[in-house]
This record gives structure tokens, C-alpha cells and sequence, in this order.
């Protein structure tokens, strides 16, 4: 027999459980029956038509999205919005979605965890109690300026905003993942 949705259920929450999530966030299998087959897996950002599409045309049975395709509360169903035209796509196809979101950016080896690494930083540390982004050290003093080009390439960024001056030199680093707007001085 093969696996099931609820299957990969259980390894998510192995790697970023449910429980970790905000209280404001839509974690967790979204859409989509627990005890459906899944022979193949689409990994993406965001759920858009055209990664549905493509997850159609790849006979895909589960996707497993960051981003919630259903983040606050929908009264309807149906053909007259965005959300729910994809979500009748998706239950027409038979395409399950889970999504793994705050939960995935605290956890051990998350995307705050990633983006850290990429970022450069050493003795990284949980930025808040709650695990939400990461503070750390780089292996040494450099001005602002000269750190940001390394990083946009990195991270494959069109272009790096930053607030302050860019020949102060700087050693700790602070990142996180999603939007931050709390962390803001």
C-alpha cells in the first residue's frame, strides 16, 4: 500500500509542528481528503492557477505550500473569487494542499534557520522567545554597504532596501523570514 496524505501529515509535523504556528495563521491540510493516495508531491511559495496547473499536468496529488491559500476566513466556495476558483480546481483534481507556514520559519532548520545561514551569520541565536527570526554574528566587522551586495546576490534579489548608513560598520545581524514589521525600532 502506498502513502496517504495523512502520511505526510505526520513527517510535516515531525519537521514543523502544527502547534508552533501563530495563532493567526492557517497551517495544516487545507484542502483535501487525509486519506486520499499521494504518489507525487509539488513543494511551492505560493499557490497561484498556475501551479495548480502544473501540479494537473504532473499528476500531482499533494501540494505542499508556505503560504496559506486560504489565510482569513471565506464565506463561499465558488467561481466568483480567486481562492475559491482554485480551491474547486483543486478539489476537482483531486489535489490535496498542506501548508506549513510560521510553523516552518521557527522550526530547527526553518526558514529562519536557512535564511541566517545564507545571510552569513554565525552563533545564530532565536531573535525572540517565540523562535521568530534569528540574530547572529558575521566573522567580521564590515560596512554596511559592503555586506548588502554579497547578500543580494545570495538570495538572487533584484534589489536590497535598507534603512541607515551605509559605511557603518556592522558585525550582528538580525533577519527574519517573513514580513518582521513587529521588529522594526
Amino acid at each position: 500500500m502506498g502513502y496517504q496524505v495523512k502520511d505526510i501529515i505526520v513527517l510535516m509535523e515531525e519537521i514543523a509542528p502544527a502547534r508552533h504556528a501563530e495563532y493567526w495563521d492557517n497551517v495544516g491540510l487545507i484542502v483535501g481528503d487525509s486519506t486520499a493516495a499521494v504518489n507525487r508531491i509539488m513543494v511551492t511559495l505560493d499557490i497561484t492557477r498556475d501551479v495548480i496547473q502544473d501540479a494537473i499536468e504532473k499528476q500531482v496529488n499533494l501540494i505542499i505550500s508556505h503560504h496559506p491559500i486560504i489565510f482569513k476566513p471565506i464565506k463561499m466556495v465558488n467561481d466568483h473569487s480567486v481562492v475559491g476558483s482554485q480551491i474547486l480546481l483543486l478539489l476537482q483534481s483531486g489535489i490535496s494542499v498542506y501548508c506549513a507556514h510560521t510553523n516552518l520559519d521557527k522550526a530547527e532548520g526553518g526558514v529562519d534557520d536557512t535564511l541566517a545561514h545564507l545571510l552569513g551569520l554565525q552563533e545564530i541565536q532565536p531573535l525572540t522567545q517565540e523562535t521568530f527570526g534569528r540574530i547572529g554574528r558575521l566573522s567580521k566587522r564590515q560596512l554596511l554597504k559592503d555586506y548588502l551586495l554579497p547578500i543580494k546576490e545570495t538570495l538572487g534579489a533584484s534589489s536590497v532596501d535598507f534603512i541607515g548608513d551605509p559605511n557603518k560598520e556592522i558585525q550582528v545581524v538580525a533577519s527574519c523570514a517573513g514580513a518582521g514589521g513587529d521588529f522594526y525600532l
